[in-house]
């Protein structure tokens, strides 16, 4: 089964890109406003199975407008939450534009929120070898909808979980912005070789009391975090850097941040192997990458996702960084490889 799985580096947001077996692609977030997916995808012609935001933040679904108004009849499928007032600003920007060429038929559009106690079938395939299936685990339809109703909607409780299982076995967790809490309560027992944030490696519960145990009830053998080097919200924090290493679990971040000032002052790229993976870098004039785009690809022979030749580099890379949060899960992953 021909699967390949890229996780972009978008600056302070998500962006995930799977190309399917029958070679279309699902995305998944679509990162910022200037998210570099869009001359990316300007550039190609495959068909767009669907597009799956997680929620609506800027972040993850910034560029979702321009994708739609440059891309809509290439897309089969969307699955999107109302996941605060439908009258604010924000909303209107993303759902708006969604129902606008949902209505001229240019693509299904479909709730991310869960029936009662099921999953959400975003995409399945049955090679007569190996089943795939991508799923939504999280945010059910009544739990969605009450968030939407309150006061003051918190999005990040009800974004959506994602996850890519073959042959019954979870493989890789896109967590968006869900509480590490939400994350455990849905995945737990789950033993993924990456999962994706959540929140950019700074969860929304961080400071509640025992939150550290949340990180025994799933566990990734790698975290990937889209994090942006000017981000002004102070992601990733240390505590969940530390968390995930403390169990031996490999962390890595997509932009460079906290770990050494004079890289981030100089501009000076820890790796920069975008233009080998066919991806664009993106554009925002403060970003200096460090573990980059990360790419897995389905290996049938092993039954499991091997990484592109850059993970094992990013290794002897970082002793160029000052003082790296991740190397303490680094040193431990490599130890036991």
């Amino acid at each position: 089964m021909e699967l390949v799985v890229d996780f972009w580096d978008v600056g302070q947001g998500d962006c995930s890109v799977v190309r399917l077996p029958d070679e279309q692609l699902l995305i998944i977030d679509v990162g910022p406003p200037d998210s570099p997916l869009i001359e990316w995808l300007t550039a190609r012609g495959e068909k767009i199975y669907g597009v799956v935001l997680t929620h609506n933040d800027e972040d993850h679904a910034g560029c979702f407008p321009d994708l739609l108004e440059r891309f809509s009849t290439r897309i089969g499928k969307v699955f999107l939450l109302v996941d605060r007032d439908p009258t604010s600003v924000p909303a209107q920007r993303i759902l708006g534009c969604a129902v606008r060429y949902a209505k001229k038929k240019h693509f299904t559009l479909h709730q991310l929120a869960l029936p009662e106690n099921e999953v959400l079938k975003i995409y399945g395939h049955d090679s007569g070898a190996e089943k795939l299936l991508i799923y939504g685990v999280h945010p059910e339809f009544l739990t969605a909808l009450g968030n939407e109703l309150k006061s003051t909607p918190k999005p990040n409780n009800v974004s959506g979980i994602i996850c890519l299982d073959i042959d019954g076995m979870t493989h890789l967790i896109w967590a968006g912005d869900a509480p590490m809490k939400t994350v455990g309560e849905k995945c737990s027992g789950k033993a993924p070789e990456v999962m994706v944030g959540p929140h950019h490696g700074g969860p929304t519960d961080r400071g509640l009391k025992n939150h550290d145990l949340e990180y025994d009830k799933v566990n990734p053998r790698n975290v990937f975090i889209s994090v942006g080097t000017t981000n002004r919200h102070d992601h990733p924090v240390k505590k969940f850097i530390d968390s995930h290493a403390a169990r031996k679990r490999r962390v890595v971040c997509s932009q460079l941040v906290h770990c050494d000032n004079r890289k981030v002052e100089a501009r000076q790229h820890v790796m920069r192997h975008h233009l080998d993976f066919g991806m664009v870098p993106p554009q925002n004039a403060g970003a200096v990458t460090c573990r980059g785009p990360m790419r897995l690809t389905w290996d049938t022979e092993s039954g499991e996702f091997a990484h592109d030749e850059y993970h094992a580099l990013h290794l002897a890379e970082l002793e160029s960084v000052h003082r790296p949060y991740c190397l303490g899960g680094l040193m431990a992953h490599h130890a036991e490889v």
